[in-house]
């Protein structure tokens, strides 16, 4: 099982990287959390699950931040609780959140839509920002980085 002490990651002030299940990572940069691929529950019912979270989910920062790297449920499954869940209780319930998406994937378009339709009494801005991965490897290739602070 995976049990995480989060106050001591709120505590520290500088960049922390910590392991939440399957392909879930939180990153901290002083205040600003990123949360990468969440998800929180059984991945398949017919996969023995090697992670499971010894924490209540409702306990992790509320990120700023969510990267998500494509559409699989085992990466996308915990979005619906996160808008849900920061909406009352995780973080601060006003800052804006912005979730990064591969731009063109239909699971995520899919699970936009069921967003918009459940969530629409928000108390912070939700924001969705496609990335194109040609796009983003051009600037790569033209040492084109975002400012340091930039997300």
């Amino acid at each position: 099982p995976v049990s995480i002490d989060w106050q001591p990651i709120r505590d520290h002030r500088s960049l922390s990287v910590t392991f939440v299940k399957h392909a879930s990572v939180m990153i901290k940069d002083a205040d600003r959390y990123i949360l990468v691929d969440p998800v929180f529950s059984d991945i398949f019912w017919f996969i023995k699950d090697f992670t499971p979270l010894n924490f209540d989910p409702r306990d992790i920062p509320g990120p700023q931040h969510v990267l998500i790297t494509h559409g699989h449920y085992d990466h996308i499954g915990g979005i619906p609780g996160i808008i849900l869940t920061r909406n009352s209780a995780m973080g601060d319930k006003t800052k804006p959140l912005t979730i990064y998406y591969p731009k063109d994937d239909n699971f995520i378009r899919i699970l936009k839509e069921y967003i918009k339709k459940c969530c629409s009494k928000l108390t912070y801005k939700l924001t969705w920002q496609a990335v194109d991965e040609n796009e983003e490897k051009n600037r790569c290739r033209s040492g084109i980085f975002p400012e340091p602070g930039g997300l």
